[in-house]
């Protein structure tokens, strides 16, 4: 018997994406985490990052807080905003003065430079990623159930309100394999993760 095996799948392929929308330079203060918080809710996937420690993680964009960090970071990111009162803008560099209405402006950078954000990506709460994310990585609903202390019932009203949610997006899955390639295509799973949990 002989087929004919298509090499052109009727699949959408889509980019996928940097590893993170935005870094945020960490100053080691409260602050770190309302920024990166206030990111997260913006709809971008943000990080916290060392300058000097490690490579910078890809990003389109890098926020500042200490000027002293800029000299280093204008070679690594395509876009730099600083949030500090004393800093002008120019060659790369938006200073962002740290006031009331930084935020909104903020929101609007980030739009400007980070052009896929939650456009087309489906939103998910951090519980949601966290047992999908055990889950279509492979673990069972019982294994994903114990691991995040809930009921196998919780797990599966997850799976449901995950897949309904893309397929209102226009992007059908019916498994969870499916289901993992969206996450991966999305940003909500990154590599280190997938490798961490295969392990």
């Amino acid at each position: 018997m002989t087929s004919t095996i298509n090499d052109r799948p009727a699949v959408t392929l889509r980019p996928l994406p940097v590893a993170y929308d935005v870094v945020i330079v960490r100053r080691n203060d409260f602050a770190d985490a309302a920024l990166l918080a206030l990111v997260g809710s913006f709809g971008y996937r943000a990080v916290l990052a060392d300058v000097g420690a490690a490579p910078l993680p890809a990003c389109r964009v890098a926020i500042v807080r200490d000027p002293a960090h800029l000299a280093r970071l204008r070679s690594l990111v395509p876009a730099i905003i600083a949030i500090y009162d004393d800093g002008s803008s120019g060659d790369g560099v938006i200073c962002l003065p740290d006031d009331a209405g930084a935020a909104d402006r903020l929101r609007e950078l980030l739009t400007t430079h980070c052009t896929t954000p939650a456009q087309d990506r489906v939103h998910l709460s951090a519980r949601e990623r966290e047992v999908i994310t055990t889950y279509a990585l492979g673990a069972t609903i019982y294994q994903t159930a114990r691991r995040h202390y809930i009921s196998e019932s919780t797990v599966r009203s997850h799976f449901r309100r995950v897949v309904a949610r893309y397929t209102l997006a226009g992007r059908t899955v019916n498994n969870k394999s499916q289901l993992l390639v969206e996450l991966i295509a999305d940003g909500w799973i990154d590599q280190p993760a997938a490798n961490a949990t295969a392990g």
